[in-house]
């Protein structure tokens, strides 16, 4: 992930709430984890078949495991091995171990310990808010091993708010009974009762205090995020994404979707600055997160009692997204288990791709589905289309995936598959390869390099040119994979 240097945060003035967390702190630094991410956690790390990936996804489902994790990452006995500059909860796994993230999982407090109080009450809804935004940022970000990243970002912008609450219970309750739960822009409105209440902003405090543990820039500007962003480079796009995340999370718990619409273009389009998102894409986020909102509730102890009437409705139907239909992944699940006859024929390597390309373009329903390949100059060509036809036949557009360093290439090189929901903004046109303009201007975009032994011998491209955008979930993404695989093993 693009990191950049966090700006220095001003002194913190002395107060009296502010000396008192930053005693308590220093005692007990940890969150309270849930029991049920711990015991699952646990579970999966003493599993012989356990996978970094695997461990990282359960971790980044708890604030408490989160930030322990990071917290010691990026402390100095792991500075030889990246600590300080380590975002990823993969890399922070794979460099600790499995045997030490165990003893971490272990070493935590859990959260049905609290006694029902309403502090605790207000701690769980703050980690509810952390964990819904940490998933918002990885909707918007799309697939890849960035989404991770920015997800944990987006869930440390509150880091301020859920150490007062864990450590100075009688202030956060003060700061939360004197703050309306109405979006937009309430986090910036606690900011301003929190820094009158305790002579510092949450977002300050925040700062503050994942400076002192060591964390990664990136997560140290997060955590003092108070204004929109500005800008358009690589930091401020991070940034938007946590920044509109957060606001989506209050949006979703506090506010009933009858107002959705009244609030998205509020939320899409701040008066300080031009947000990179569409209302339509903070919808499809809203969707996607809507359908998990209960079981991450419970996950920190909420009961859906706790929960208004119309967040526990089925309100999907108010954020509209065209999900992969059921027909799709049936057909192409049916098309790979062919592919896999046809990898043992001799022809395979004439036949297979292009029979590929057609089981993707009838399963996705994109515009048009391109395959390229590698060619004895290095570069990848226009190989086949389906669709809608490229001008001139695609002949001026190649992608250099040793060199290049636009978005086509890069992505090649890091082997990473790639959604993007709306090409048409600047900072995804922009970056587009030479020659792209043979495709004129599709809204979404689909990436599915095929690397073998760190050479990219093909790239396989899909697009749409109109809402909705191209929708791709977990397991038509893990069809989308294997056939992309059967693909390239055709062609080595």
């Amino acid at each position: 992930m693009n990191t950049v240097d966090a700006a220095p945060s001003p002194a913190l003035p002395a107060g009296p709430a502010l000396e008192r967390l930053l005693a308590r702190l220093a005692v007990a630094p940890d969150f309270v984890a849930a029991a049920d991410a711990q015991r699952r956690l646990q579970g999966t790390l003493a599993s012989d078949k356990a996978h970094l990936r695997q461990v990282a996804a359960l971790v980044q489902d708890d604030v408490a495991l989160t930030g322990k994790f990071l917290r010691l990452i990026n402390a100095v006995y792991f500075r030889p091995a990246g600590g300080g500059e380590i975002t990823s909860l993969q890399r922070a796994v794979a460099v600790m171990g499995f045997d030490a993230a165990q003893r971490v999982c272990l070493s935590l407090k859990l959260l049905d310990q609290l006694p029902d109080s309403p502090a605790a009450l207000l701690l769980r809804e703050d980690f509810l808010r952390a964990l819904l935004a940490s998933r918002l940022a990885r909707e918007l970000s799309g697939p890849g091993p960035v989404a991770d990243e920015l997800g944990t970002c987006a869930m440390f912008r509150n880091l301020g708010r859920m150490l007062v609450a864990s450590h100075c219970p009688d202030d956060a309750l003060a700061i939360r009974r004197s703050v309306p739960r109405v979006a937009p822009g309430l986090a910036q409105r606690e900011y301003a009762e929190s820094r009158r209440r305790l002579g510092a902003s949450y977002a300050s405090l925040g700062q503050h205090v994942a400076r002192h543990w060591g964390w990664p820039p990136a997560l140290v500007e997060a955590a003092g995020l108070e204004e929109p962003p500005g800008g358009a480079d690589a930091g401020p796009n991070r940034l938007w994404v946590s920044w509109t995340a957060n606001d989506l999370a209050d949006l979703l718990l506090y506010q009933d979707p009858d107002g959705w619409d009244a609030q998205l273009g509020a939320l899409t389009t701040p008066r300080l600055s031009a947000s990179p998102f569409s209302p339509a894409q903070a919808r499809a986020a809203l969707a996607a997160t809507r359908r998990d909102l209960e079981r991450i509730a419970e996950s920190v102890g909420l009961p859906l009692a706790q929960l208004r009437a119309w967040q526990q409705a089925d309100v999907t139907a108010a954020a509209p997204v065209d999900e992969p239909s059921l027909q799709a992944v049936q057909r192409l699940s049916v098309e790979a288990a062919q592919m896999s006859e046809l990898l043992l024929q001799p022809d395979a390597a004439q036949r297979l791709p292009r029979q590929a390309l057609g089981s993707l373009f009838e399963a996705l329903g994109p515009q048009r589905a391109v395959l390229l390949l590698r060619r004895d100059d290095g570069l990848l060509h226009v190989a086949h289309v389906l669709g809608t036809p490229l001008a001139g036949g695609g002949r001026g557009w190649t992608v250099d995936a040793v060199n290049g360093t636009d978005l086509f290439a890069r992505t090649c090189q890091q082997g990473a598959d790639l959604l993007i929901s709306d090409a048409r903004r600047s900072q995804v046109s922009a970056h587009l390869p030479p020659g792209f303009g043979c495709a004129g201007q599709p809204q979404s975009l689909l990436l599915l390099p095929m690397r073998l032994q760190g050479r990219t011998l093909g790239l396989i491209y899909l697009d749409r040119a109109t809402a909705p955008p191209l929708a791709v979930n977990d397991e038509l993404m893990r069809l989308l994979r294997l056939v992309r695989n059967q693909t390239l093993a055709a062609l080595r």
